[in-house]
């Protein structure tokens, strides 16, 4: 998840430095982010701690900055500005060329692999979830 978000957002480096849960997540059908916020509250209920961050998708389209005006109405745990949502498209597609230059391949970079997955997932119209949980160095990604 540090790889993720390192360089993004000052509070998202902090949360990951202090192993909070966290789960970046993204798509452009608001009917699905609506149902995967109500999924996160119900599951907040318990006292799961759990950082939600929208971050669009990699055309950050006009749609993208009006779902992330209503997510901040809503107050939802999405700290992140519609430059950072770029930022953060361009960096994970920066770190996958960089590899491919290097002459990595998805089946030998462990690394490599995560990133294309969530790249290929997101020219989909399917909402994608990628979640970090405290205590582990490894990152589930989701396509829900």
């Amino acid at each position: 998840m540090q790889l993720l978000l390192d360089g993004i957002n000052p509070l998202l480096a902090y949360w990951v430095e202090q192993g909070k849960n966290s789960c970046l997540y993204g798509s452009e059908n608001l009917v699905w982010i609506q149902q995967f916020n109500d999924k996160i509250i119900e599951i907040k209920q318990p006292g799961l701690q759990l950082e939600t961050i929208y971050v669009g998708n990699s055309q950050s389209s006009e749609n993208v900055k009006q779902i992330m005006a209503k997510g901040g109405e809503k107050s939802l745990n999405d700290p992140l500005s519609f430059i950072n949502v770029q930022h953060f498209w361009v960096q994970l597609e920066t770190m996958r060329m960089s590899k491919l230059i290097l002459g990595n391949t998805p089946s030998s970079d462990h690394v490599l692999a995560k990133l294309s997955t969530l790249l290929d997932m997101d020219d989909r119209e399917e909402g994608w979830a990628v979640i970090g949980c405290r205590g582990s160095s490894s990152t589930n990604i989701l396509r829900l």
